[in-house]
């Protein structure tokens, strides 16, 4: 029987649950994510933290102070506003450069820290998640210095023009459009030579840009983005240029335009696309639904696994006659959609782990979820919405209903057997359960055997040893 209590046990832990599923998150993501005890000690860095700031494994974190983790010009607002406010609002967002415990200067993180409270609401520490955002920052530079080069050269009227005679073909071009095509400043330029380097992907776009702007039945107007190829240097460059062709007696007569390179600005747009689709991808292939709730509660956002549920709105107070989502209290009630995870995120409240549905499928088959929320905020952190999990959990529930049922099977046996009936635990030699017969075979009360010590020493000497040995 203890041999099969073991089993049973075993089979119902296997499948995790979702403290294991975030305590894997926090090891195995690649972002930072500590945490900090109600005095602010550092207690638990991840893998990806420590090696965003320098430290190995077995460096011992609690000997550092919060605000030595970031860079000495950063400190003081670690010191005198983060920490304030965490402790005083409960929640600090920013950006901040980390420090680098072996190369000095780290890199610039999108800082989100928020306090951990317990059932009394009493503050027990924060945690703390930093992500790098130092790409977007070099790109958001990049993009700002072209942007004030372009304004400066606006000012001045000298951002990169050019000119071209529809008459004669020729082409007037200043040392920075030339530059562009890789060329030196001194280089002659004509129609063949702004031809040669265009991409040859996108030429066909650009010859057909050329011809609208010089048909008198258009507005004259050029402008397109494409890529060039240095024809001294081989770079590839994207340039936008904007131009208008004048127009006399229905013929094109002049044309001046200017073009800027936007190179650094196309890279960055398609690293924040690529971003934007590893993100997508990786919430479409999540075990777990997940979605984005509006602030009326309507499902904005799904992945395929939040869509398995069928969802037209979280369980909300609009949700009242939903009768496909039933949630318990502890106590045995039926919780009001009031006090249900996605109404209680809109109301600001973050609701994990969450709260155990039986939700019924539209064929009529129940299974258990537990769904969690957290209020979803704008950028003036104002609440616009709930973030929804939904997590199945039909054969933990129905693996723990079957161990709770085979427990409670075997002390009923237990209790109606003349055969005494023990469990017990090997390794701390107490006894877990003792049936009502050992009072009529050993004639004292059960109570008053605790552990299987005291049974060995209850044996005959003259079988004890026998018993050890069996036993």
């Amino acid at each position: 029987m203890a041999v099969n209590e073991s089993r049973d046990r075993s089979d119902a832990v296997m499948v995790p649950g979702l403290e294991t599923l975030l305590a894997a998150f926090a090891r195995q993501a690649q972002m930072f994510i500590g945490l900090v005890d109600s005095q602010l000690r550092p207690l638990f860095l991840n893998a990806a933290g420590r090696r965003m700031v320098g430290l190995q494994p077995d460096d011992d974190i609690a000997i550092i102070p919060v605000s030595d983790f970031f860079h000495p010009a950063d400190r003081a607002v670690v010191r005198d506003v983060a920490l304030p406010a965490l402790l005083r609002g409960g929640r600090w967002e920013g950006e901040l450069r980390f420090r680098h415990f072996r190369h000095g200067s780290g890199m610039t993180v999108r800082w989100h820290a928020f306090a951990l409270y317990d059932g009394d609401e009493s503050f027990i520490g924060a945690a703390m998640i930093g992500t790098d955002i130092s790409a977007r920052k070099r790109a958001e530079a990049r993009l700002r210095a072209s942007e004030a080069r372009l304004q400066a050269a606006v000012d001045l009227v000298g951002l990169s023009p050019y000119s071209w005679d529809p008459q004669t073909g020729a082409l007037d071009w200043d040392a920075r459009v030339k530059a562009l095509w890789g060329l030196p400043p001194d280089a002659p330029v004509d129609k063949q030579v702004w031809f040669s380097a265009i991409h040859p992907d996108d030429r066909r776009r650009v010859e057909a840009a050329a011809a609208r702007c010089a048909d008198p039945s258009g507005d004259g107007v050029y402008h397109i983005k494409y890529r060039v190829i240095g024809l001294r240097d081989g770079i590839e460059r994207w340039v936008s240029t904007y131009g208008r062709t004048g127009f006399e007696d229905g013929r094109p007569a002049s044309f001046v335009g200017v073009v800027v390179e936007i190179t650094a600005q196309v890279r960055a747009e398609a690293a924040l696309r690529e971003s934007e689709h590893r993100l997508s991808a990786t919430l479409a292939q999540l075990p777990i639904g997940v979605g984005l709730a509006d602030p009326n509660g309507s499902i904005a956002l799904a992945n395929t696994a939040l869509n398995r549920y069928a969802l037209e709105r979280i369980p909300s107070l609009e949700a009242q006659s939903n009768k496909r989502w039933q949630a318990y209290a502890p106590d045995g009630r039926r919780l009001p959609p009031a006090e249900y995870p996605g109404a209680r995120a809109l109301r600001g409240e973050t609701v994990v782990p969450g709260i155990d549905f039986i939700f019924t499928h539209p064929d009529g088959r129940e299974c258990w979820t537990r769904v969690s929320a957290a209020p979803f905020h704008n950028v003036d952190r104002e609440i616009n919405g709930a973030i929804v999990v939904v997590q199945d959990v039909d054969r933990e529930k129905r693996a723990e209903a079957a161990l709770r049922e085979s427990e409670e099977r075997f002390r009923r046996f237990a209790e109606h057997s003349t055969n005494v009936l023990w469990l017990a635990d090997l390794e701390s030699g107490q006894l877990d359960v003792l049936s009502p017969a050992f009072r009529q075979v050993w004639g004292m009360d059960p109570a008053d055997m605790p552990d299987v010590a005291g049974w060995l020493a209850s044996v005959h000497p003259e079988d004890r040893d026998a018993a050890s040995r069996a036993l």
